[in-house]
């Protein structure tokens, strides 16, 4: 990983995504998200990115046991999840995987 871009909330997020294809080539190897953000929620966030790119891969943490979230993970094309509390090692184990 060279560069990472940290977004606050979801609509950041996305427009931050948006502005990468703008070149034509996409800028980011990997989505890390969490489902509860201001403004713009995880979830929604990953639609709109899914609009546009349906191959990069995409990591979600949440503290919800959220029993629609197996379903939602499955229809937005989520390739990961990792439950809060969740040790650094075990994101950065996540996250090489998905690359």
């Amino acid at each position: 990983m060279e560069n990472i871009d940290l977004a606050e909330n979801g609509q950041i997020g996305l427009d931050l995504f948006l502005e990468s294809l703008e070149d034509g080539k996409r800028k980011y190897d990997l989505i890390v998200s969490d489902l509860r953000m201001p403004i713009m929620d995880g979830l929604t966030m990953i639609k709109e990115i899914r609009i546009h790119d349906t191959n990069i891969p995409i990591l979600i943490f949440t503290a919800d046991n959220d029993r629609n979230l197996e379903a939602q993970k499955k229809e937005l094309g989520v390739n990961g999840h990792l439950q809060k509390p969740m040790t650094m090692l075990k994101l950065v184990q996540m996250m090489n995987d998905l690359l």
